[in-house]
């Protein structure tokens, strides 16, 4: 589910949050909070003058910086997964301000990653719908005002439903040894099902593998034709695959261990790094599906990468149907 977020604060160099608005894609979740006390002498004349205005008119939404991060932990624990869309970036970082536990190092685990509105500020599509909503709606500087425009907006881009927006990737990789590993094979699966990528090296140390990798995953390799090549052709491939992958915005690569992720960055390249944006969900999955439930690979496929990774994606959805039952999944644009 996608979040629209939007703050109003000092100035931007004396930069202390005023106000704070987020509202779901659906229309349905929505907070708005106006702090008590900011450090008003901080405003500049056009904030003095033209929002500061737009203050008071619920006092019920009036609270301390303390209270504020205690309402929107609050808040974020009613809804499930989601991802922040902003066209400012001072709002993400204000965001993450109010909401950081600093004695946990910790923010909601539920914020699962971000979305970047800035490049469509200027679409005169985006620009149009902005326009029209606050003639209809206003006040232009009001934070809930501001992000419940931003819904209207992107929905007005021609770029199809909000969710379409975040395709998501399962990634799964075989690699020599835990200490010092090496790339063996890739395979990823898309949450849909019908985009599949794989990939073996030729040219990794077979003499770096571990007695496990030896009798578990080299057995494996081979059997799909043509998916052996060498570290530059894989990146190649790699790329080209994550680039001609049907959506236009973000990609969500999904994996259940960091060191996959970390694997392929090296391979790919700049613009296919730019369209993914990464996510560990190994704790999202334990958390909210038992693990005696947790689908494994059946004996001869484990620790084939395509195969974990079709795995991983079984896994993924049947937690977020327990976490989101409402939310939409298994689609791809």
């Amino acid at each position: 589910m996608i979040v629209f977020l939007d703050c109003e604060f000092t100035a931007h160099i004396d930069c202390d949050l005023i106000s704070i608005g987020l509202i779901s894609e659906c229309g349905q979740h929505i907070f708005y909070a106006e702090r008590s006390d900011f450090e008003r002498s901080w405003c500049s004349t056009f904030v003095e003058s033209t929002i500061l205005p737009l203050l008071g008119r619920d006092k019920c939404v009036s609270k301390s910086r303390e209270q504020l991060h205690t309402a929107l932990w609050d808040w974020f624990s009613t809804i499930g997964n989601v991802y922040i869309a902003y066209d400012f970036g001072s709002d993400w970082d204000l965001l993450m301000d109010a909401l950081v536990d600093y004695e946990k190092s910790a923010r909601p685990a539920n914020i699962v990653g971000r979305i970047d509105l800035r490049e469509r500020m200027f679409d005169p599509i985006y620009t149009k719908a902005m326009n029209r909503f606050y003639v209809e709606q206003g006040p232009r500087h009001h934070a809930l005002a501001r992000c419940a425009s931003a819904s209207c907006r992107l929905v007005g881009v021609a770029i199809g439903p909000a969710w379409r927006l975040i395709m998501r990737i399962f990634i799964d990789c075989e690699f020599t040894d835990i200490l010092f590993p090496e790339l063996i094979s890739v395979g990823l699966v898309s949450e849909c099902g019908q985009y599949e990528f794989y990939a073996e090296l030729t040219d990794f140390n077979r003499r770096a593998c571990t007695r496990f990798v030896w009798k578990q995953v080299l057995p494996k390799l081979g059997r799909i034709p043509a998916a052996a090549m060498g570290r530059p052709p894989l990146g190649v491939a790699l790329s080209s695959w994550i680039e001609q992958l049907p959506t236009t915005e973000i990609i969500t690569v999904t994996f259940d261990f960091q060191g996959d992720w970390e694997l392929i960055v090296p391979l790919l390249s700049e613009s296919a790094v730019k369209r993914c944006m990464p996510s560990h969900v190994w704790r999202f999955i334990m958390e909210q599906y038992r693990p005696a439930k947790l689908q494994a690979a059946a004996r001869n496929d484990a620790h084939h990468t395509l195969c974990d990774a079709r795995v991983l994606r079984a896994n993924w959805l049947a937690a977020n149907a327990i976490a989101n039952p409402q939310t939409m999944t298994d689609h791809c644009p």
